[in-house]
């Protein structure tokens, strides 16, 4: 039986989907007239693999953007709705044009928020996204 998150993140993914297929004839022809019933691609495992795909590429390209450049990570740790702690990361750094970016780079689960788990978890988000220990 899936659950409500679950079932929310399916409606949301499905709603996204009619939207750009109302918006984009070929998303429409593909997704909603000629694919076959099992490849609609809205199997909630689905789903994660194409968000999963997305994040990794979006945080590929924050990086690449970076230029090899110095960078801080700005961490914040709150609990979320279902009151698990929660650590968000932003990444900033300051361009070749002189100009401050920040990019919002996780949100990530931690099972504590004394400083050394919260180490391990900034270690981790550098790890994940190939980000340099040298430039931190």
């Amino acid at each position: 039986m899936m659950k409500a998150k679950d079932l929310a993140i399916r409606d949301n993914y499905v709603d996204l989907l009619k939207f750009l297929a109302d918006h984009d004839e070929k998303v429409r022809v593909v997704v909603f007239e000629n694919a076959p019933w099992n490849l609609k691609y809205i199997a909630s495992k689905i789903q994660k693999d194409l968000v999963n795909s997305c994040v990794a590429k979006t945080i590929d390209a924050i990086i690449s953007g970076m230029d090899d450049v110095s960078f801080y990570i700005l961490v914040d740790e709150s609990r979320d709705v279902s009151i698990r702690e929660q650590m968000a990361g932003v990444s900033r750094y300051v361009n070749k044009r002189g100009q401050v970016i920040e990019r919002f780079v996780c949100v990530q689960y931690v099972s504590d928020t004394t400083s050394s788990k919260l180490k391990e978890a900034i270690e981790q988000l550098i790890s994940l996204t190939n980000l340099s220990m040298s430039r931190l």
